[in-house]
């Protein structure tokens, strides 16, 4: 039950992300074909657990889930290098203004308060 929960989950913003990339593809004056291609690429490159070098597939058996810890990480820094300015302004508007937002919170007496 829960697997499916989350695979569906992951299915939809995959799908979303193709339907999103196969628009793009063909404004840009791409042919059907390629258009998917392009399309499928971008939803698989989104967050693609399956890249892993042998060393990765290792330490994965060990420690659980840090290969998807790092497939975040890469995917993080290859936004920013691609985007910098659109990912500053994702960055303040989804980590830091919620962030700062909490700590105004906390510092007003709205926070859990201690026994």
């Amino acid at each position: 039950m829960v697997n499916s929960v989350i695979s569906s989950g992951e299915t939809a913003t995959r799908l979303e992300e193709y339907r999103s990339a196969f628009k793009d593809a063909k404004s840009k004056g791409l042919d059907d074909y390629n258009a998917m291609v392009y399309a499928a690429f971008k939803a698989r490159d989104l967050l693609d657990f399956a890249v892993a070098g042998e060393q990765m597939k290792w330490i994965n058996q060990v420690v659980p889930f840090s290969n998807a810890a790092v497939q975040g990480l890469r995917k993080t820094f290859n936004t920013a290098k691609a985007d910098p300015s659109g990912f500053s302004v994702r960055f303040m508007l989804y980590s830091v203004i919620p962030a700062l937002f909490v700590r105004m919170m906390l510092v007003a007496g709205f926070g859990p308060s201690s026994p």
